[in-house]
């Protein structure tokens, strides 16, 4: 019987984002090859977890959104894919959302429904965020329109 690759998944359950991801793995290794995979309790900006410094296993799919957490990764020596947009320059490869896409459909939406006015609201605090809003905010002034942007402070 062939060893089934261990495989660790750093990824929180706080958010659909997230979940959708556990449940696309869910659904990959049920067509697939199954892996053992080590899940433990993770929330969005948790501290590195303790296990990682010495699990030992043949890959890690992790939401890299902070520096310590991609250093500790880095540092553990598992190949490890990112599955975040959490951090600006990643360490790792990634798989990530396509914001360009998501605010060319989103405004082609909002234009097909005959809305003359458009805002947008993000996070500052993420990266991902404020590409989106320069992609929003340039989609809507290339159609001849004026997007304002909610303003937001850092917290």
């Amino acid at each position: 019987m062939p060893v089934r690759p261990r495989v660790a998944l750093l990824i929180e359950t706080s958010n659909a984002y997230a979940r959708d991801l556990l449940y696309g793995i869910r659904g990959y290794l049920r067509e697939n090859q199954a892996w053992s995979i080590y899940l433990a309790e993770h929330g969005r900006g948790d501290d590195v977890p303790d296990w990682l410094g010495t699990w030992r296993g043949d890959g890690i799919i992790a939401r890299v959104e902070n520096p310590e957490i991609a250093k500790a990764l880095v540092a553990s020596g598992v190949p490890t894919v990112d599955v975040s947009f959490g951090l600006e320059h990643s360490p790792f490869p990634r798989v990530a959302t396509d914001s360009m896409e998501i605010i060319r459909l989103a405004a082609q939406h909002l234009l097909e429904r005959g809305f003359q006015n458009f805002g947008y609201c993000g996070d500052v605090r993420y990266h991902w965020s404020e590409i989106r809003r320069g992609h929003f905010v340039r989609y809507f002034e290339e159609a001849g329109h004026v997007c304002d942007v909610f303003p937001q402070r850092k917290q």
